[in-house]
């Protein structure tokens, strides 16, 4: 896509499925897709939102950049190969991760080391606020949505980043924000 992000992505290039901007500054949306590697609606969400920005190049206000969590196990079509990437990411596993030996490492903490290593190379290459999104598939009928912690912060990042870049309605339903899922990573950041 567009702009020269070799120095904030170096090592990371074959995670990165896209990196858009327009050079208009504003906050970076990450969509994570691929967590799990046997759930294919994210991936399938990130190559439609892929074709349609090279197709229609619009013009956003910030950055939006979609990675593949799980590279083995999407690769294998597995869940997980040794343990759920999508378990382990509070502070206190983080920390254990980082002290132990790499020699040591699941397939999923060398995942988990590599995605740190990206996030660690966008916060210190960006100056506006970065939201995550992680994208999973679900058998269980009913609308896409986010859920996310019912914190200040996330309420607060949230308003100011996705419903005032998007000026978009948005349902609040206790913890949920309803959107449909692909949508969001369009509209969520364009003007």
């Amino acid at each position: 896509m567009t702009g020269d992000n070799a120095a904030t992505h170096r090592g990371h290039s074959s995670r990165i499925v896209i990196d858009y901007t327009s050079g208009d500054p504003g906050p970076c949306l990450v969509a994570v897709a691929g967590l799990h590697g046997d759930e294919p609606g994210g991936l399938r969400a990130v190559q439609r939102v892929s074709d349609d920005l090279a197709r229609e190049q619009p013009r956003i206000r910030g950055r939006f950049i979609a990675v593949l969590g799980n590279l083995p196990a999407i690769a294998a079509g597995r869940r997980y190969l040794d343990a759920d990437l999508n378990r382990n990411w509070f502070e206190e596993d983080v920390a254990a991760l980082l002290s132990r030996d790499p020699a040591e490492d699941s397939p999923e903490d060398r995942e988990r080391r590599n995605l740190i290593a990206f996030v660690d190379s966008l916060e210190g290459a960006l100056q506006y606020p970065i939201v995550f999104v992680d994208l999973h598939s679900t058998s269980a009928e009913g609308l896409p949505f986010i859920c996310m912690p019912d914190t200040l912060t996330n309420l607060r990042t949230s308003r100011r980043v996705l419903w005032a870049a998007a000026a978009l309605p948005v349902a609040f339903i206790g913890y949920l924000f309803v959107y449909p899922m692909v949508r969001i990573l369009w509209l969520g950041i364009s003007e």
